[in-house]
């Protein structure tokens, strides 16, 4: 009787520790944080004149942080992203005794604030996010051209000038996003995919610039423009890769398309793209 009394309170004991452990540890992943940044390049959409004799665009670059913490059934987040593009491609224009160069000019540049949580459905590996987007976009495509006088370069008459069209666009409003996530299969490999929707409110800027520079002094052309609220709809699409190096950190590699619908300048019609491939590493901490 006594020793069955002293299995039993053993296996309580044991019991009681173990369950006491795993709380400890659900309790510790709740108050912990998850960290996940990447980088890569990219191309913008637009006017692209890469026939013709025009070389090939510049590469944009692109990158992102994010930082989230488990609270109850979801998780908050706070993250920030950006593009960055200035493109600039040459055709060799001028004959006779002199020389120079015309060139297509296209910049496109983001970055994004996002505030938000994320919860699980019923749908295991769905989530779905809900949050704020602050954003500021801006896209310019114009002509460029510069050239020397028939001394040569460095003999005097060296000439240029740039003019063509620009936007930005500042806004804030809300975002909502779909989230998939696999298990890792074959012990580490993974694969996740988020597509996020923002309708956002905020200042459209259009103008057209232009000046020309001569023997280093710069005469400006003028600006004009226009400046107005409204909306402006930005869609992204995010599909990656996934090794995982253990159950709390991972490599990943993939891509990433950021659509903005209604920033429109002369040369582009009603949206511009961004497409990036990227890689990143998450971990928990």
């Amino acid at each position: 009787m006594k020793n069955g009394y002293l299995q039993t309170v053993s296996t309580v004991a044991i019991g009681s520790l173990a369950f006491g452990a795993a709380v400890a540890k659900k309790a510790e992943a709740q108050d912990g944080y998850t960290l996940s940044f990447s980088g890569g390049i990219g191309e913008a959409s637009g006017l692209n004149f890469e026939s013709g004799g025009f070389s090939s665009p510049d590469l944009g670059y692109y990158g992102s942080i994010m930082v989230s913490k488990p609270f109850g059934v979801g998780e908050g987040y706070v993250g920030l992203s950006f593009y960055n593009q200035d493109s600039n491609q040459s055709l060799s224009g001028f004959s006779g005794p002199s020389g120079g160069s015309f060139s297509f000019i296209e910049n496109t540049k983001w970055f994004a604030l996002d505030v938000g949580t994320s919860q699980q459905t019923g749908t295991p590996g769905l989530s779905w996010g809900a949050g704020l987007r602050g954003l500021n976009v801006e896209h310019g495509a114009g002509f460029g051209f510069d050239g020397y006088g028939s001394g040569g370069p460095g003999s005097g008459g060296a000439f240029s000038g740039e003019f063509g069209p620009r936007v930005q666009f500042v806004g804030l409003g809300p975002r909502v996003s779909a989230n998939y996530s696999t298990l890792p299969s074959a012990g580490q490999f993974g694969f996740s995919g988020e597509v996020g929707a923002s309708a956002l409110y905020g200042r459209k800027k259009s103008e057209f610039y232009g000046e020309v520079t001569f023997d280093g002094s710069t005469m400006s052309l003028g600006e004009s423009g226009v400046s107005e609220d409204g909306f402006l709809v930005n869609l992204d699409l995010t599909l990656q890769g996934e090794y995982h190096l253990s159950d709390r950190s991972k490599i990943f590699a993939g891509a990433h398309v950021a659509q903005f619908v209604g920033l429109a300048d002369e040369f582009d019609e009603g949206s511009v793209r961004t497409e990036s491939l990227f890689m990143g590493f998450q971990t928990e901490f």
